[in-house]
């Protein structure tokens, strides 16, 4: 019997190795936002969905369509045009035009698609998610919940870009119905939107990976990786250890992430324990990070607002 495949669009960002083997880039740029293809896995074989995945990446050299175990992927550079590189930081001309030349990118690669339903995986971040204003009243849409930078705004820096995420964000929560992810979600949203309908989603953990991951003995007795942030529980990590440290002097820590280190080194100088802790940086790939991870005796969570993260999962499996 034959029927219909409902035809689904992902709007969403991510980049990985083997993506990055099959695209023309100008340089390689480092592993991130890894649950959306752990979700992918989900729909390589699935007969009855047509999916499709609009992503905005940088540093390619041009708009690339491929299809990778039965999904499309459509990877549409941004940054100046026909240049595709970045916008110098005190002259965002792309935040000014509302993303323009993305969005009309993505217009088009919509209207060729003609989807049954579009799914925006991630409202926070406007350069690619400004979209979906577009395309609200032709197409039902979902909105994937990932984090939140408007409830930052009282303790970030505010500069063009982030007024602009959390602008657009916010936008989106009024204006949209249908939102997914995790369910303490909801509750913020509902600040916004009380009408909204929701349903619950816990991003997958590369559990194939986490297989491959061996155990080569501790290195460490606690450990955190995520932005270095004080939001994030950075410091109180730094904290906690000159805690343990006066009953174990010897403990030994890790700290993974990306951002500026130096505030959190200094702190760790001024505790005395900056012999106690390693700052590892960022770790270019999710392998990477496993092996550190596995490495580690205890992972500590400290994030000031959060639900429950995709590093609290991986950790439970990495056991």
């Amino acid at each position: 019997m034959s029927y219909k495949k409902l035809k689904v669009v992902w709007i969403c960002h991510f980049t990985n190795e083997e993506m990055q083997s099959l695209l023309p880039l100008w340089k390689q740029k480092d592993e991130f936002a890894s649950w959306i293809p752990n979700m992918l896995k989900g729909f390589e074989n699935r007969e009855d969905i047509e999916l499709h995945i609009i992503s905005p990446h940088e540093f390619v050299k041009k708009s690339k369509k491929l299809i990778l175990r039965n999904i499309k992927y459509y990877f549409i550079p941004y940054g100046i045009p026909f240049w595709h590189r970045h916008w110098p930081g005190i002259f965002r001309f792309d935040v000014y035009l509302d993303f323009y030349f993305f969005r009309r990118k993505v217009k088009k690669t919509i209207k060729d698609i003609h989807p049954d339903i579009i799914n925006l995986i991630g409202a926070e971040n406007a350069y690619y998610s400004s979209s979906i204003f577009d395309l609200k009243i032709k197409y039902p849409v979902l909105v994937t919940i990932q984090g939140f930078i408007s409830q930052l705004k009282g303790e970030l820096k505010l500069s063009s870009v982030i007024k602009k995420n959390i602008d657009v964000e916010e936008k989106i929560l009024r204006t949209f119905r249908f939102f997914c992810g995790e369910q303490d979600s909801s509750t913020y949203i509902s600040t916004y939107n009380p009408n909204h309908v929701f349903f619950r989603l816990y991003f997958p953990v590369n559990e194939v990976l986490v297989s491959k991951t061996k155990d080569t003995g501790k290195k460490y007795d606690c450990i955190y990786f995520g932005i270095l942030s004080k939001i994030k529980g950075t410091e109180d990590f730094i904290r906690v250890i000159v805690e343990i440290k006066t009953k174990n002097p010897d403990v030994k820590a890790c700290i993974i992430g990306g951002g500026n280190a130096n505030p959190f080194i200094k702190l760790t100088k001024e505790l005395n324990c900056e012999n106690n802790i390693e700052f590892a940086g960022f770790v270019k790939s999710q392998r990477v990070l496993f092996k550190y991870v596995k490495s580690s005796r205890v992972f500590l969570a400290p994030p000031h607002k959060e639900r429950l993260s995709s590093t609290i999962r991986e950790t439970m499996f990495l056991k």
